[in-house]
């Protein structure tokens, strides 16, 4: 049962961890000001997230559990981060008032 986890977490991993960094790059990319800051936690867990497996089975003797551990931390003040500055505002398009009926 515990091979069918790391099967599985030898794929999943990177995919997840590159779609989370692609879209804190999204983030980073199309927010402006000081929200950008809270894309790079986002960064972090990606890139964090997508390597942790493959180093634990590259480096067997090696101890990696710091990696997870700050790819969860960095998860978390993402999260927080970004739900803390919230989206921008689309810009107001003014508007013109219907017509008076006859």
């Amino acid at each position: 049962m515990a091979y069918a986890h790391v099967l599985l977490s030898i794929v999943l991993y990177p995919v997840t961890g590159v779609a989370v960094a692609m879209l804190a790059l999204t983030q980073l990319v199309a927010w402006q000001g000081w929200r950008k800051v809270a894309a790079l936690p986002g960064l972090a867990f990606g890139v964090l997230h997508t390597v942790s497996v493959p180093l634990t089975l590259l480096l067997p003797d090696t101890e990696v559990s710091a990696v997870f551990a700050a790819a969860a931390i960095s998860s978390a003040a993402w999260a927080l981060l970004t739900g803390w500055t919230g989206a921008p505002r689309p810009a107001r398009v003014a508007t013109t008032p219907a017509p008076a009926r006859v």
